[in-house]
């Protein structure tokens, strides 16, 4: 053999071996099916499920059972990089953030009157949005004016609520009114004074979740 035909040899194994890398980081689909120990355990789709008319987006951040993700090969061990979704996902910029998701339930309590109404309820998503409540009846006195029920559960009640008013009778109530009674499901308002009858309260809302 010839130093041309060896060096061709050893030009022909490095492209093999860079091809083999290039192979090896290759991103796949895949399900996650489990969460432990703040590892992700996943499922690799099959090659048709591999297959797709739309082009999702990656999007970081928690993961729960069901979603799927996308990751990469490194030496045999996968590394999930993010889950897919869509544009509407994503926070969007310039200084936009936007929040996907069904609207939460919004309720009075007794404290708000026995004929209280909570209006149009709430526009928003369980990460955002805006709260109205109109007092009236008998029985308004301070303490819980109203519930938020989440639409979907979060994993515990690690997180803040931002309140903000937005009418100018909300504003009055300055920080005598706040959340209160936080759990996976929701949260009250609290009032250290009486609301007034027939007048339209409006905040609107930012819940932040936070390592617990």
């Amino acid at each position: 053999m010839t130093a041309f035909d060896d060096a061709a040899t050893v030009a022909d194994a490095l492209r093999r071996y860079r091809n083999r890398q290039r192979e090896g980081l290759r991103p796949f689909r895949a399900e996650v099916t489990g969460l432990a120990a703040g590892l992700v355990e996943i499922q690799r789709y099959g090659a048709s499920d591999d297959e797709d008319a739309g082009y999702p987006v990656i999007i970081p951040g928690a993961f729960d059972v069901g979603d799927e993700v996308v990751a990469i090969d490194l030496g045999g061990a996968p590394i999930v990089i993010g889950r897919l979704g869509t544009i509407d996902d994503l926070w969007r910029i310039p200084g936009q953030l936007r929040t996907t998701g069904n609207a939460p339930i919004v309720a009075p309590l007794a404290a708000a009157g026995n004929t209280a109404t909570t209006a149009g309820q709430t526009a928003g998503t369980d990460t955002a949005g805006v709260i109205e409540l109109i007092p009236s009846g008998t029985g308004i006195t301070t303490g819980n004016q109203l519930t938020l029920t989440f639409a979907e559960t979060r994993p515990d009640e690690w997180f803040t609520v931002h309140l903000y008013p937005m009418t100018t009778i909300a504003r009055t109530l300055g920080m005598s009114i706040g959340p209160t009674g936080r759990s996976a499901s929701g949260f009250s308002l609290t009032s250290g004074t009486a609301l007034t009858s027939g007048q339209t309260y409006r905040w609107s809302y930012l819940v932040v979740s936070y390592p617990g």
